[in-house]
């Protein structure tokens, strides 16, 4: 299968000489028709040293993108078409952000698989290391060849998506990384800090994959599975509604000033939800099949920290803010099986991490997973004054188009690029 997009990227040492370089390849296509998009971009981008002047042009064929250049050409716009606004400065430092349980999916990142080496190899590496833990192949149950696309009840429970969204994520951050794109810093949103942990060298491949594998496969041996609910209100107002079932419900994720997920036993968490909504406040049910960082979860806390006991742990390599704190931890914090054992039990921090990263001067967002989840919650929390940029990697509907539009942007603002990975 041949990818359905491309990029070309030009620079220059100013807005008009960029306009030029635009004339100059839209005449060449007129003159040669049948060039190939692929090699034409591939020798333009490899060819065209970076200067601070920047275009990024994301195409589908060589008809487009003579538009495209001779809109550039003119000073006009055109959908696939993004510019630095003036000379770039210094190159952004990029936080990558990996996505949390809920937003995986049959056919994630298959267009990836199908068309770049790099992502593929990183999955079938994933998958090799699950071959004797998974009854079935992860690939078989990610990318079906009969009725693709349609949902799996594998991916519903713990045991296969947990260690599928890690897989997804492991891949993402090779394929950016091969592509000159690497985190200044990392964190992630519960099952996604084991990829972040991954990417920080906190553990190797072989042992995340089996971290992981193991929380999924505890998850879903639990006696019983619980409820998550979302409830929209401060966590002084749902931590005083939960009260009365300490034992039972727990705040599991606070995602925003007023966004908290509750979790635990199903009747417990029925009255919390009824007693809110007797003060009109909001809620909404969640559609997971554990109770994750609850009470629910004690059965398991021996098992999970007996696995990251076993395992050679190391200071991260890479800024961490964890998840769990909200905050910028050293190496003592991660190679602790005890932190693995608090991380699946105590609340998700996620809002508390974003404002680390806005108050440590981040400004470039990478979402690493298979949606912008952490990008659309992000994006409600109160935020600077300066503009940011929201990077998917992927999004339910495209792959290719996502992703080499958040690399052009990245690009136009000062991002350096290693183009023979990227068009190669």
């Amino acid at each position: 299968m041949k990818r359905p997009l491309h990029i070309l990227k030009l620079s220059a040492e100013s807005t008009t000489a960029l306009g030029k370089l635009a004339d100059q390849h839209a005449r060449y296509l007129a003159v040669h028709p049948h060039s190939t998009l692929a090699d034409f971009c591939h020798s333009v981008n490899v060819a065209d040293a970076d200067q601070p002047f920047r275009a990024a042009i994301i195409t589908s064929s060589t008809d487009a993108l003579h538009t495209q250049l001779t809109a550039l050409a003119h000073g006009e716009t055109a959908e696939g078409v993004l510019t630095s606004n003036g000379a770039v400065g210094r190159v952004p430092q990029v936080a990558f952000l990996y996505t949390g349980h809920g937003a995986q999916r049959v056919d994630m990142g298959r267009q990836l698989y199908e068309t770049q080496p790099v992502f593929r190899q990183a999955m079938q590496s994933c998958a090799a290391l699950l071959e004797d833990v998974l009854a079935r192949p992860l690939l078989d149950i990610l990318y079906p060849d009969t009725d693709p696309g349609a949902d799996s009840p594998l991916l519903t429970g713990m045991t296969y998506s947990q260690p599928a969204l890690f897989a997804i994520e492991y891949a993402l951050s090779v394929l950016w990384q091969s592509w000159g794109i690497s985190p200044t810093i990392v964190t992630g949103h519960s099952v996604g800090e084991y990829a972040a942990a991954c990417a920080a060298d906190v553990f190797s491949l072989e042992e995340g994959v089996k971290l992981v594998a193991a929380r999924g496969r505890l998850m879903d041996a639990l006696p019983l599975k619980g409820l998550m609910v979302a409830v929209f209100a401060n966590e002084e107002q749902v931590r005083e509604a939960i009260k009365p079932y300490a034992e039972r419900v727990s705040i599991a994720v606070i995602n925003g000033p007023k966004n908290v997920v509750i979790s635990g036993e199903c009747n417990a968490v029925e009255e919390t939800l009824a007693h809110l909504q007797k003060q009109r406040i909001r809620a909404r049910r969640l559609a997971v099949a554990q109770a994750s960082h609850s009470p629910l979860v004690d059965p398991m806390l021996d098992d999970l920290e007996a696995v990251a006991a076993a395992m050679a742990l190391s200071a991260p390599q890479t800024t961490y803010v964890s998840g769990m704190t909200g905050t910028a931890v050293n190496g003592t914090h991660l190679t602790q099986p005890t932190y693995w054992r608090e991380h699946q039990r105590l609340a998700v921090r996620f809002s508390d991490a974003m404002q680390t990263l806005f108050a440590a001067g981040f400004r470039h967002f990478l979402e690493i997973g298979p949606d912008n989840t952490l990008l659309s919650m992000a994006r409600r929390l109160p935020l600077p004054e300066e503009e940011l940029a929201w990077l998917p990697s992927l999004s339910a509907n495209t792959a290719w188009e996502t992703l080499l539009t958040s690399l052009g942007t990245l690009y136009v603002q000062g991002a350096g690029v290693n183009w023979n990975k990227v068009s190669g």
